[in-house]
């Protein structure tokens, strides 16, 4: 074997060598200094970003599932260690792997690192998107002020979680003066889902919400009425058609406020 042969074979081997090396100190790291998320910026994010590129470029997956995992055993609270087996999951759609993500960003959010948790938070939302992830880019997007880029994410959010009713009542907040029609049709989701969870107070929040924009839509109300019935929940039934013919006593619309005393009474 000629000497550039030799060295054409060695290659390989030496960088595979230099990248367990990177990743090894950043186990190290945190082993040695118990690294947590209040200590942690987005710098050393962007650290092993490089680190994850490298892998996926030199193919060597399986080399850091398995430090990964050997140093979660040992350093349970590691970051780089949730971090590189729950973008790995994440990138082959391994459901039962992603919870390092999860388990990830909420550390993040429990620290109150909200700057961190958005830039985790889009990272990963430009692989897939999913409600965890959703969610705390959303809620890190509040905390930070950055309200109007949140009015997206809350839109995906709430079509991807239609049995969160509290996501689409803060979407339909959010575009209502902007947006009419798509805010009614998010306050009417609301609705219809604190109905069936029998969230009284939050309901009659999005209910007179809706009286004030769109006060005679009865066939929506009735719908409600009907979602009620089925829980046996007279008593809420007449206490929100009371909200209703109040606006209309205001109104002095005589009709509708007769109408409507026959269903209280």
């Amino acid at each position: 074997m000629s000497e550039t042969e030799a060295v054409a074979e060695a290659k390989p081997a030496n960088e595979t060598e230099s990248l367990e090396a990177r990743i090894q100190s950043q186990f190290n790291e945190e082993k040695w200094t118990r690294l947590s998320a209040k200590d942690v910026s987005i710098s050393r994010f962007k650290i092993l970003e490089q680190i994850f590129d490298e892998v996926k470029k030199q193919n060597k997956q399986e080399l850091l599932r398995s430090e990964s995992q050997a140093h979660l055993a040992e350093y349970e609270q590691s970051i780089a260690a949730h971090y590189f087996l729950g973008m790995m999951a994440l990138e082959k759609n391994i459901p039962d792997e992603i919870i390092h993500l999860k388990t990830l960003l909420d550390q993040f959010q429990e620290a109150s690192k909200w700057a961190v948790v958005d830039y985790l938070s889009e990272k990963m939302l430009a692989v897939t998107k999913t409600r965890t992830i959703l969610r705390a880019r959303a809620n890190a997007l509040e905390k930070l002020g950055k309200h109007k880029e949140a009015i997206p994410v809350l839109e995906q959010l709430a079509v991807l979680d239609r049995k969160n009713p509290d996501i689409a009542l803060k979407y339909a907040d959010a575009i209502i003066n902007d947006d009419l029609e798509k805010g009614l049709q998010f306050y009417k989701q609301a609705a219809e889902a604190f109905a069936r969870n029998l969230q009284f107070e939050k309901l009659k929040t999005t209910w007179n919400r809706l009286i004030e924009l769109l006060p005679d839509d009865f066939n929506f109300y009735k719908k409600i009425e009907r979602i009620l019935s089925g829980h046996r929940q007279r008593e809420m039934i007449a206490e929100l058609y009371v909200l209703l013919a109040n606006y209309f006593i205001k109104k002095e619309d005589h009709d509708k406020v007769m109408a409507l005393s026959k269903k209280i009474l």
